[in-house]
């Protein structure tokens, strides 16, 4: 007998997301950006993998169609990110090693917002040819902007962070490092150090993308702490959508934003309170995602997790447990 998928107990009109991004939903919230999110939010603290049904319950309370979720699904596993199992009649998707490499590394960049003082080492990385093939440059190009660096001159890309070791690495298990190298050096040029960075990363522009996101999240944090402070909570469904959109959509800054050190950037820096109404509006809306999740949640049953583990596993201050992992890469939408 059929059952019923779990998202269905619930109406539509609780399936609800910020208007902004529903507005822009078919083009820039795709679903396999999406399952990039609930796997390393979710799925990855319970094991890894999930039965399909409870993967497109979840991905329906989130607006998405099953045949959505599957395309992408078979996308994933066919670019190594995920792999199918099955257990009986029943087939469930995990995480490979390279997937869970990836979202470790995005989840450090993600909660750890610390920023030490900056030394005034520059991380200089100069690329080989790639050949004249411009899908191999445009890769590199992605590659270099995800690692936080900055396009100096055609093939070399600057980072005030720390990164030399991480980026080569990251090119190496890309399989694109060939003829890379990677120097830390001081700069002693002419141009001043706003110029430089002026010169390599648009600041305006992500400064605007910041305060973008604080328009569309600030006033539902207000209003979700308000409802809790009347002791009137959001429905577990409500802060399992909030939770997933706000986690999706702050992830995009990784994308955008080269974590400058404070010496580079301009005062009053956006950034800096997106990510503490990120940091406080997660918070308030964990436990209440989590339950819901564990309501849809279906693990094989050969996976070697403990609920109560994994809850508190979910449940913890990642921003205050994440530790620095190796380099890796997370695709974007």
């Amino acid at each position: 007998m059929h059952q019923a998928h779990p998202a269905a107990r619930w109406p539509a009109e609780k399936r609800l997301m910020p208007t902004p991004i529903a507005k822009h939903m078919s083009s820039a919230l795709k679903a396999r950006g999406v399952l990039f999110t609930l796997y390393g939010d979710y799925i990855l603290h319970f094991g890894g993998s999930i039965w399909t049904g409870s993967l497109i319950s979840l991905m329906e309370q989130l607006g998405f169609s099953s045949g959505a979720v599957r395309t992408a699904l078979s996308r994933m596993c066919q670019q190594g990110w995920l792999q199918a199992t099955r257990d009986g009649k029943l087939s469930y998707y995990g995480l490979t090693e390279r997937g869970q490499e990836r979202l470790e590394e995005a989840a450090h960049r993600i909660f750890h917002a610390h920023r030490d003082a900056w030394d005034g080492q520059w991380t200089v990385v100069t690329l080989g040819p790639s050949e004249g093939k411009r899908e191999q440059r445009d890769r590199l190009r992605r590659e270099m902007e995800w690692l936080g660096f900055g396009r100096l001159t055609t093939a070399t890309w600057i980072s005030p962070n720390p990164v030399a070791r991480v980026a080569l690495n990251h090119l190496r298990l890309q399989e694109i490092g060939k003829g890379v190298e990677a120097f830390t050096a001081r700069h002693i040029g002419t141009s001043s150090r706003q110029e430089i960075v002026e010169r390599c990363w648009d600041i305006p522009a992500i400064a605007r993308q910041y305060g973008q996101f604080i328009a569309t999240w600030q006033p539902r944090f207000r209003a979700c702490r308000a409802r809790a402070e009347r002791n009137d909570p959001m429905a577990d469904q409500e802060c399992f959508s909030d939770k997933t959109w706000l986690v999706h959509e702050y992830r995009k800054f990784l994308f955008v934003d080269p974590s400058l050190p404070a010496e580079l950037l301009p005062r009053e820096w956006p950034g800096s309170a997106a990510w503490q109404l990120f940091r406080d509006y997660y918070q308030l809306l964990a436990e209440g995602a989590i339950r819901f999740f564990e309501q849809v949640f279906r693990a094989p049953t050969d996976t070697r997790w403990n609920r109560v583990q994994a809850r508190l596993q979910a449940l913890q201050n990642p921003f205050e447990s994440v530790h620095e992992p190796v380099a890796a890469f997370l695709p974007g939408d």
